[in-house]
């Protein structure tokens, strides 16, 4: 991996839509953010289709009413930040997801007529690739280096680095506990390392939210940078959900044995340790 995204990874196109072109589909999602990008339940092995590292170009018909010309639009450039294929449940006809990072975004968009591009041939829902987009009818042909450098060029909003793109904003969230399938037939809840890395490199001071206990200041060199993680809400239920770092607490070993103990009956809070701790100061 060469640390860069070029013109080059764009490999896949995919039509989107939202209340039939009434309204834009993933407005919200901004440059650096992940979310799970909707397939139908009829399109089966296409979803699995892109590849960690190719840039899927998302585009959209909107009508006029959204007070532009109405017209097919080019909206965002993403990328998936993993191979895996999610269910939800809550999409009757569009369950099939996989999350994408956003690498590119321009709002409105990009009409398509502008840069003499044509996405009829691709706009059924399905990724398809790049090489099928055609040219306005009266445009010459083109080669398929040549679109994915028109579609580059036409974003001005654009991360090219791999590195750091982890956007350090609490709107950044992962998607946490699905029940997956090892070789050994053995089930376990996923956990995803990004999002408490981002927590640890947000904290000002790495010390337990329950205890106050600072391992860099009571283990000097050895201790610095440690800490572990709680998540608020536990992993292991069996239920996929977004994890955000506001949904993490910082806390020591100790303390997170605790929070894992049940104490009449249920765990306790990080708050509730507290102050029992607090209780056997006074």
């Amino acid at each position: 991996m060469d640390g860069k995204y070029d013109q080059t990874h764009i490999k896949w196109v995919k039509n989107v839509k939202r209340d039939n072109g009434n309204s834009w589909a993933y407005e919200n999602q901004e440059v650096g953010s992940i979310f799970p990008l909707n397939w139908s339940e009829h399109y089966g092995i296409n979803v699995s289709l892109p590849r960690v590292d190719d840039i899927i170009l998302l585009f959209q018909t909107v009508n006029s009413n959204l007070g532009i010309q109405k017209g097919t639009y080019l909206t965002h450039l993403v990328t998936p930040v993993d191979n895996d294929v999610y269910i939800d449940e809550n999409a009757t006809n569009y369950p099939n997801t996989r999350l994408v990072r956003v690498l590119g975004k321009e709002s409105p968009g990009i009409l398509s007529s502008r840069i003499n591009l044509n996405f009829s041939k691709v706009s059924r829902g399905l990724c398809f690739k790049v090489d099928l987009i055609v040219t306005r009818k009266g445009f010459a042909k083109i080669n398929k280096e040549r679109k994915q450098s028109i579609i580059w060029q036409s974003f001005d909003n654009i991360i090219t680095s791999k590195l750091n793109l982890v956007d350090a904003d609490d709107n950044y969230g992962v998607l946490e506990g699905a029940q997956k399938k090892e070789m050994r037939e053995h089930r376990y809840y996923e956990r995803d390392m990004s999002i408490i890395t981002l927590a640890k490199n947000q904290a000002t001071t790495l010390k337990c939210e329950s205890c106050d206990f600072n391992f860099e200041v009571y283990y000097p060199g050895v201790g610095q940078g440690f800490i572990e993680c709680h998540h608020k809400t536990p992993i292991g239920k069996g239920v996929e959900r977004w994890t955000r770092v506001s949904d993490l607490a910082l806390v020591c070993a100790n303390c997170h044995r605790m929070l894992h103990r049940k104490h009449e009956g249920r765990y306790l809070s990080v708050e509730e340790l507290k102050g029992l701790i607090n209780k056997r100061k006074v």
